[in-house]
């Protein structure tokens, strides 16, 4: 998919993409502190999240708090912010 997005890009651009693409090695988790970077500065926000996901881990992973600090980064409305939390959790509570 990569390499596919790559040469979509290429052909768009008309040029040459210099990134280099390899195969996935070893993944490190970051520290804590570096997760929802955007999201930890909201203290409302984070209210509502830890609420729902006591433990760190839960929070990291959570694609509820994934989305929502995609939101705070770049912006959006209040409704579509409100649709996607729902639909999320509502995932998060099913699995």
């Amino acid at each position: 998919m990569a390499l596919e997005s790559a040469a979509q890009i290429e052909s768009k651009l008309g040029r040459s993409v210099t990134t280099e693409i390899l195969p996935a090695s070893r993944f490190f988790r970051a520290e804590d502190y570096h997760q929802k970077y955007r999201l930890r500065r909201s203290a409302p926000w984070m209210r509502v999240m830890e609420a729902a996901h006591p433990d760190q881990r839960g929070f990291t992973d959570s694609t509820a708090a994934a989305r929502l600090n995609g939101h705070l980064s770049a912006g959006g409305s209040e409704e579509a912010l409100r649709e996607q939390l729902e639909r999320s959790l509502l995932r998060e509570q099913n699995s």
